[in-house]
């Protein structure tokens, strides 16, 4: 009787777990989608002035702080869609748009988007990448787009100043595969932060 009780105790408090599941999830979606609407307009008036939508921005400080307040909006608007791709997986609502991609063309226009970026850190940056042929797979450009556009902007995150980085685009015809690689010049990672890097809220 005793495990009886505990066991409905149990299936009572997992019921109650995965309740709180969802509705965490739901904050996030709920949450991200508020958030996304005035970050839109700060980082669009903030592109807009720096194209001179207003009149001519003097270069110098002026120019410095409001390219500062359009990056830091770029990456507050990556951020809220990486909160609502969580959520979407986590409520099996993930859609998916396959279709085919050139990779190549793909990796160029994360390159062109983190320009400014890499050109405030002084760092110089390599695309390495056989001339001729092509690149093309089936997958959802957009979500491709979102991981290739990480990877480059954590190796932009952690390389000191002045520093590295080589991106490598080439296929392994006996296999059948292509490969994509970032190297740069920063501060690596251990043996056993490598271990937590598809773990949940974890950091190395």
């Amino acid at each position: 009787e005793r495990i009886e009780r505990l066991a409905e105790n149990l299936s009572a408090a997992n019921k109650r777990l995965l309740e709180l599941d969802i509705e965490k999830s739901d904050f996030v979606s709920i949450a991200s989608h508020q958030l996304r609407t005035p970050l839109t307009v700060i980082k669009g008036y903030a592109s807009m002035l720096l194209e001179g939508s207003f009149g001519q921005v003097p270069t110098g400080a002026h120019r410095d702080a409001i390219d500062k307040i359009y990056q830091a909006s770029q990456r507050l608007v990556l951020m809220i869609e990486d909160f609502l791709n969580i959520s979407r997986i986590e409520k099996g609502e993930m859609v998916y748009n396959m279709a085919r991609v050139d990779f190549k063309e793909l990796v160029k226009e994360v390159i062109v988007d983190l320009s400014t970026t890499i050109q405030g850190e002084q760092l110089k940056i390599t695309f390495d990448t056989p001339t001729g042929g092509d690149f093309y797979i089936t997958g959802d450009h957009l979500k491709l787009r979102q991981v290739v556009g990480n990877i480059i902007d954590n190796s932009i995150k952690y390389t000191p100043t002045g520093g590295q980085i080589t991106i490598r685009l080439s296929k392994d015809e006996a296999e059948g595969k292509m490969i994509f690689s970032v190297t740069d010049t920063g501060v690596g990672l251990t043996s056993e932060a490598m271990g937590k890097l598809f773990q949940k809220f974890s950091r190395a």
